[in-house]
């Protein structure tokens, strides 16, 4: 993210993120790099339940029986993890049940990548 922040298309002659000794990379192929960089971030996945708490943004959370919906996630609460459900409110999920009835994604699916029901 610091590299997506900081670099910018043209010229790569000269880094300011080189300059400061924060990236090893040596003329156009920084740019190469910083691409598949940003493909791996923007392409969704799943959360493990430890990352949740630490997510910046909205989560995508689906469930086993089909249904779905975006969250802004809130807290953890003892053995649940409270959501602001987008469409629909407040609702807690049991952390028991993550990976099996729910589980949270960086952003929406591919219908491949989904549960299949």
């Amino acid at each position: 993210m610091k590299a997506l922040r900081a670099c910018s298309p043209g010229d790569t002659i000269w880094c300011q993120m080189r300059e400061r000794g924060e990236c090893d990379f040596a003329g156009a192929y920084c740019m190469v790099q910083l691409l598949r960089d940003a493909a791996e971030l923007l392409t969704p996945r799943v959360l493990d339940l430890n990352e949740i708490p630490e997510h910046d943004g909205a989560v995508f959370i689906e469930y086993k029986r089909g249904d779905e919906d975006w969250a802004l996630y809130v807290y953890e609460d003892g053995p649940f993890f409270k959501f602001n459900m987008v469409a629909c409110g407040g609702v807690m999920l049991p952390l028991e049940d993550y990976g099996i009835e729910w589980r949270a994604w960086t952003g929406r699916p591919t219908p491949e990548q989904r549960w299949q029901s």
